[in-house]
């Protein structure tokens, strides 16, 4: 019976030797992941992240109001009908209109 649990042993350790190995390798990958994720985020427009080490502003900039727009609001044209009207029906309306129609319920409002 000596053997027995000998070879029992064996199998547990090795188990543990398992358990630890993999939980080694997933906090390596978990941190390759974090690794690559920073880098990515980190990677876009330079000079919008961070200005050049040389630029250093010598006084503080005034500051200037300004509008909420750039552009002014346009008054609608004469004769043009609104991007919402009821007669300007889009292919993908027109095509969600068709599938309900044939749908028991009928058509949506």
């Amino acid at each position: 019976m000596a053997p027995g649990y000998v070879i029992a042993i064996g199998f547990v350790l090795a188990g543990a030797a398992g358990l630890v190995l993999g939980l080694i390798l997933l906090r390596a990958e978990q941190r390759a992941k974090a690794a690559g994720l920073r880098s990515f985020l980190t990677s876009g427009n330079a000079v919008r992240a961070a200005p050049p080490a040389r630029w250093r502003p010598t006084a503080p900039r005034p500051v200037v109001a300004q509008r909420a727009s750039a552009r002014r609001a346009q008054p609608p044209r004469a004769g043009a009908a609104p991007a919402h009207a009821p007669d300007q029906v889009s292919d993908a309306l027109g095509a969600l209109r068709r599938a309900y129609a044939r749908a028991p319920g009928g058509q949506p409002s």
